[in-house]
């Protein structure tokens, strides 16, 4: 049943995603969708479900009910109303004046909140950014940090992490288009190798980190060690990302640029391997981690795609001696 109703959420965002109009769309449940439009909630209106604002602006004005969550992306929202469940904010601004109430958590993730003193917060307020392993596995490395999120918010991070995927795997190949295509090949090449490697160095880096930090002077040396391991795990995700999207351009027999590849078949395998880690909750999390420590021993072998891997040595031709020459009497 759960998985029904996940797959039904799933249908609801896609439908309200390909609706033409921009401005204001309603959901079989009540939700309201805002996509580069405007939507007030006026004092007294009682919105029977979630607001979602997609590029655009939303205004609850005091007196105002959201019995629901509400999701930002790319916009602002002015509340001085009563929000009953939890405010995420991705890339936009979320403004609370003096009357704002929020049951729930805010969440703000590469955006802002402009919070008067006089707001009122039941839950808990997070403001920062999300690390690739936490965007990259549902749930992040740690379970216990997990957000607790409606379905339909689910629905809409599971998205949203995937184009945030997409988008940076596209900025990399355009700056490293050699490098990562020698990564690429260097998986295909030597999976197994490269899971070996991939799987020691996640094992063994971040012991070595947490030893060396137990002294002050060294704890800079564990936080760069931390960093490097995290942009070595993103590196070989849009490795393998790449590689998908070349097959898959050779499937349908087109011919994509290498940073389009790494954008469509980022999107595909983020949306693939998270959607195994969100439906098995259990055991989902192999996916992730397969694609994550393959990646990561490519990028390893390669040098992070500085040189080529395996390395072939070009055989010198042997010289075979002629015939020799007759003895002269």
């Amino acid at each position: 049943m759960k998985k029904f109703i996940r797959y039904a959420m799933l249908l609801t965002l896609l439908t309200a995603l390909l609706l033409p109009q921009t401005a204001l769309a309603q959901g079989p449940v009540g939700d309201k969708f805002v996509m580069g439009g405007t939507f007030i909630l006026k004092d007294g209106d009682i919105l029977n479900g979630n607001l979602v604002v997609l590029g655009g602006t939303a205004t609850l004005e005091e007196g105002s009910t959201v019995q629901g969550d509400v999701v930002l992306a790319g916009g602002s929202v002015e509340v001085s109303g009563q929000v009953d469940g939890s405010v995420v904010v991705a890339g936009g601004l979320i403004s609370l004046s003096d009357t704002a109430v929020v049951q729930g958590d805010i969440t703000v993730v590469g955006g802002n909140i402009d919070q008067d003193p006089g707001a009122q917060i039941n839950g808990s307020v997070s403001n920062g950014a999300i690390g690739p392993f936490e965007l990259f596995s549902p749930g992040g490395v740690f379970p216990n940090a997990r957000l607790r999120l409606s379905p339909l918010l689910e629905v809409l991070w599971y998205f949203t992490r995937s184009f945030m995927w997409a988008a940076l795997a596209v900025l990399v190949v355009l700056f490293l288009n050699t490098q990562t295509e020698r990564a690429a090949k260097a998986a295909v090449a030597q999976p197994l190798i490269a899971g070996g490697l991939g799987l020691l160095t996640a094992v063994v880096v971040p012991l070595l980190a947490v030893a060396v930090s137990v002294t002050i002077i060294l704890i800079p040396v564990g936080l760069v060690a931390f960093l490097a391991l995290a942009i070595s795990w993103s590196f070989g995700v849009i490795v393998i990302g790449t590689e998908v999207g070349k097959r898959i351009a050779e499937l349908l027999k087109q011919e994509w640029a290498l940073a389009a590849s790494a954008g469509v078949g980022t999107f595909i395998l983020t949306l693939v391997v998270n959607g195994m880690g969100w439906l098995i909750p259990c055991v989902g999390w192999v996916a992730p981690a397969l694609v994550g420590i393959i990646g990561l021993g490519a990028v390893l072998l390669t040098r992070f795609g500085t040189q080529e891997y395996p390395v072939y040595v070009t055989e010198q031709p042997v010289l075979q001696a002629g015939p020799e020459p007759p003895a002269q009497s």
